[in-house]
């Protein structure tokens, strides 16, 4: 399992990276990096506003771009140098970002809200794995009926094709006829 994200600089004992004034000095677009060979791992400090710390088991800073940012003080875009760990980050982060609002956007509606009390904990991992599937689901339902071309009021909303998943798996057991038993 590859992993790319942004820690806290307490949570990287034994990485000694420059400090967010030595890469303030150095200017917006300036990094520090440490590698671990053993267990592949990059840890890397970036500069733009601020100091961001990401890790990643699967991307390091090479090859480095060119990103536009606003210059405050002589009022125009500059272009600093950016990691391609910070360009994975923000690529993803987008899609994880669309599937938070989308599990959201149904648990805390009044109307379609859920809820479920139980001791047990192991049910509610259960129920949002069930609820990320079923999302995961629809959004490659609309990807693909884009590709095939149908037209956007043909195409269900996540309520609608949520309960024809619903009703498919109900029936999935169920014969059409019921006949009587014979003796």
């Amino acid at each position: 399992m590859h992993y790319v994200g942004t820690v806290r600089p307490n949570r990287l004992p034994g990485c000694i990276l420059q400090n967010e004034s030595e890469l303030k000095k150095r200017g917006r677009g300036s990094f520090d990096h440490k590698v671990e060979p053993a267990k592949n791992i990059v840890a890397v400090r970036w500069f733009d506003n601020r100091s961001v710390n990401m890790l990643s088991t699967y991307v390091g800073v090479e090859p480095i771009q060119k990103s536009r940012r606003w210059h405050k003080k002589t009022k125009q875009y500059n272009y600093i140098d950016r990691p391609e760990i910070v360009h994975e980050y923000n690529h993803f982060m987008g899609r994880i970002d669309l599937l938070d609002s989308l599990l959201a956007k149904y648990r805390y509606n009044a109307k379609y809200r859920y809820k479920m009390k139980s001791r047990r904990w192991y049910l509610y991992l259960y129920w949002h794995t069930l609820v990320i599937g079923l999302v995961n689901a629809w959004l490659v339902y609309r990807r693909d009926c884009s590709v095939l071309g149908m037209q956007t009021r043909e195409i269900l909303n996540r309520r609608r094709f949520q309960a024809q998943v619903a009703d498919a798996l109900v029936l999935v057991n169920v014969s059409r006829k019921r006949v009587r038993p014979s003796l």
